[in-house]
This record gives structure tokens, C-alpha cells and sequence, in this order.
């Protein structure tokens, strides 16, 4: 017998955990997302080396920025390498400088299930010039590759 997952996410909800970082210039960083009251989880690359960042959250958690530290991050790909992708694990963490009530998601050790659709949402560039203001989007988790890190396919793209 084979157990079957299957959930459906209502996005509204799913933005309540979801931050876009941006630089303290107002220039667009990326995305993270609440693992912890004040704390945010990220990738390095996002964050490009920046000390200190803006938080704007969901309109629903707050109505203002929220300025931020970055208190550990990975460490760059290092000069000369011919990878410019940011080395495995690719992680940092945010920490908001104020208290502010939101919902955490949870995290686990567990590998993702493959062959399942995932939902995630983000504040991927979309135009230049244009602030986005959120996306959601689907994918499948392909699986480990031989370097450690995992592989995802895009729902839709090939």
C-alpha cells in the first residue's frame, strides 16, 4: 500500500510567513521567511555580503518595513573559482531588530517527499525597475544531487 500526500495551501496564508528583504537603500534583495519570533531564514546569496536590511512583511503582520541584522550568513564563493553559485549550504539568518507578532513555519530534518507538487510563494524580480509584490509558485523536489545540494523543477518549465 502506498500512502498518498496530498494538501492544498491557501496562499493568503502562506504570504503571513514569507518577508521580501530589501537593502537599506530600498533596493529589492529577495525573499525569506519567519523560523523563529524575530528571526528569518534565507539564503546567502540573497543577501550578498549585506550587515543590515529591511523587512517588509506580509500588509497582514505589519504595515511598516522593519529594519534588521544579518547575524550569520555562508560564506561567498570564493574569488577565482569558476562556480559563482553561492557554496553549499547557502544560508542566513535574519534578525529582526524589534519585537513583532508572526506566525513561524516549522522546519524539519526530512528530506522533502518527491513526486509531490510544493507551493511556494516569493518576491522574485519580474520587470526591471518594478517592486513586486509576490508570486506564487509550484514545483517538485527532483532530489539530492551528488554536491549535497537538491535539485527542483519549476511546475511548467522543462
Amino acid at each position: 500500500m502506498t500512502d498518498k500526500f496530498e494538501t492544498s495551501v491557501e496562499t493568503g496564508e502562506l504570504r503571513r510567513y514569507v518577508v521580501q528583504l530589501r537593502h537599506e537603500s530600498g533596493r529589492i534583495l529577495g525573499t525569506g521567511f519567519f523560523v523563529a519570533p524575530r528571526w528569518i531564514l534565507t539564503c546567502a546569496h540573497v543577501l550578498g555580503g549585506d550587515k543590515n536590511v529591511v523587512v517588509v512583511p506580509d500588509a497582514s503582520i505589519a504595515t511598516t518595513p522593519l529594519p534588521a541584522s544579518v547575524d550569520v550568513a555562508s560564506q561567498p564563493p570564493k574569488p577565482g573559482t569558476s562556480s559563482s553559485l553561492w557554496p553549499f549550504p547557502d544560508l542566513a539568518l535574519v534578525h529582526l531588530d524589534r519585537h513583532l507578532a508572526h506566525p513561524s513555519a516549522l522546519l524539519s530534518t526530512e528530506p522533502p517527499i518527491t513526486g509531490v507538487e510544493w507551493q511556494a510563494w516569493g518576491y522574485s524580480e519580474r520587470e526591471q525597475g518594478v517592486i513586486p509584490q509576490g508570486s506564487p509558485a509550484s514545483f517538485r523536489y527532483e532530489g539530492e544531487e551528488a554536491d549535497v545540494g537538491i535539485q527542483v523543477r519549476l511546475m511548467g518549465a522543462s
